[in-house]
C-alpha cells in the first residue's frame, strides 16, 4: 500500500497525537488495532513525518520518534528518551559544567522475551 505524501491524507488524529507529544513534552502509547500489526502503525506514522518533511514542517516533524512497545507503539520526543539525557550528561561534564546522573536506561530481561516470543510462536 502507497502512503499519502501530503498531510492531508492521513487522519486528523495522527497529526493531532504528534502535536500532543510535542507540545505536553509526554510520551503517548498508542495500541495497534486489532488485525493490525505494531510494525505497521509505527510506519504509518514514519510516512506522517515524511510527508511532513515534504510539505516543510520540521517543527512538526523532527521532535519526534516512534518506539514499538508489547502493545503498539509509543510517541516520544527525541531528546527525552535515557540515550539522549546520557549524552546531555556527558557533554556538560566535559565542558566543566556540574553533571547530572543520566536517567537509568530500562534493563533488558532477555528471559522475558524469549518466552514472549516462544509463547508467540508456540512450543514443539
Amino acid at each position: 500500500m502507497a502512503f499519502p505524501r501530503h498531510t492531508a491524507g492521513y487522519p486528523a488524529s495522527m497529526l493531532a497525537a504528534v502535536e500532543h507529544v510535542i507540545s505536553s513534552g509526554n510520551p503517548l502509547e498508542i495500541p495497534a488495532p486489532p488485525g493490525t500489526s505494531k510494525d505497521y502503525l509505527r510506519l504509518y506514522f514514519y510516512n506522517l513525518k515524511k510527508a511532513l518533511r515534504l510539505e516543510k514542517k520540521t517543527h512538526l516533524s523532527e521532535p519526534w520518534s516512534v518506539e514499538i512497545t508489547p502493545e503498539g507503539i509509543r510517541l516520544v520526543l527525541k531528546d527525552s528518551n535515557p540515550y539522549a539525557k546520557a549524552v546531555e550528561s556527558a557533554l556538560a561534564a566535559s565542558k566543566g559544567e556540574p553533571a547530572t546522573p543520566p536517567p537509568p536506561v530500562p534493563e533488558f530481561d532477555a528471559d522475558a522475551a524469549l518466552s514472549r516470543i516462544l509463547g508467540q510462536q508456540g512450543t514443539p
